[in-house]
């Protein structure tokens, strides 16, 4: 019995490890998602300022629509 007891602690300390790790693993996911997304549209803000794009802005928008759509 006590051999039984033993194992069902050590299951359950498995358990609770292994969805630790998920959970840890979601958080670390998550933040370097946001991070990419953030850069990139930063990167293309600052991109709408410089004199290529006000010159061909028509082609530039339909570009940054296909972007976007990958991007997401």
């Amino acid at each position: 019995m006590g051999e039984a007891l033993f194992d069902e602690e050590i299951h359950d300390k498995e358990e609770t490890v292994n969805i630790r790790r998920a959970i840890d693993w979601k958080r670390h996911h998550f933040f370097i998602s946001c991070l990419i997304v953030s850069i990139l549209l930063v990167l293309k803000m600052e991109y709408s300022y410089t004199k290529i794009f006000q010159k061909n802005i028509q082609y530039f928008l339909v570009m940054f629509l296909f972007v976007d759509i990958v991007n997401e």
